[in-house]
């Protein structure tokens, strides 16, 4: 949620405004948590290639037989190769981890620290897909959202608010609670694309929530 832009909108702000305004952001900005990652691994590089230029400095100066200038080539490839696996388990735990805030600030996590720490056991053994994603996340996130003992670490679903007096047992009413209630189970799933698709249906046959 874009707390920053319903404190502009006031009683004007919906999910919908949320949604559209946050995908327009994403087409036309970098996130910031995208760019933590890349300068992360820029700067990560920039090292590597800092100590492997000392490392040529010093093969260029090295005195001695072959066998010992052998070693030292060996003994430096090896350590390189622990500096690299190093570095690939650090920006993997760190893309983990920001995939976990996202995950839990999308569920309305009052407070991501905590709701982590109750994810330690799943996220031991988590990893990071190549397109950003974590098998079973959203499932545990979602556990916790609406478990008896951790649901209150969240922020309750709104209820869809109505526009218009609709007369009671007429089709128009009928059809209002069902898509009240449709969207209702959509924003408790934390599903957002199925509640905007709820929204636009409602809207064209003349009903509107929010």
């Amino acid at each position: 949620m874009l707390d920053w832009l319903k404190e502009i909108l006031g009683d004007s702000y919906t999910d919908e405004v949320d949604s559209k305004v946050t995908a327009a952001l994403k087409e036309r900005y970098v996130l910031q948590s995208d760019f933590a990652d890349k300068e992360k691994e820029l700067n990560a590089a920039k090292t590597a290639l800092g100590e492997r230029d000392k490392q040529l400095e010093t093969l260029r100066s090295a005195t001695g037989d072959a066998e010992a200038l052998r070693k030292q080539i060996s003994d430096l490839q090896a350590e390189n190769a622990q500096k690299e696996q190093a570095h690939l388990a650090e920006m993997a735990a760190f893309r983990l981890d920001t995939a976990t805030e996202r995950a839990l600030s999308a569920a309305g996590a009052k407070n991501t620290v905590a709701a982590k720490a109750l994810l330690a056991a799943f996220l031991k053994d988590a990893k990071v897909s190549e397109d950003g994603t974590v098998q079973g996340l959203t499932e545990a996130v979602d556990k916790l959202r609406t478990g008896e003992d951790t649901a209150f670490l969240f922020d309750a679903p709104k209820a869809p608010e109505l526009f218009g007096a609709v007369p009671a047992g007429s089709a128009a009413g009928g059809a209002m609670g069902g898509y009240e209630t449709q969207l209702a189970d959509a924003r408790k799933n934390g599903n957002n694309a199925q509640a905007v698709a709820i929204i636009n249906a409602a809207a064209r046959e003349g009903i509107q929530l929010i």
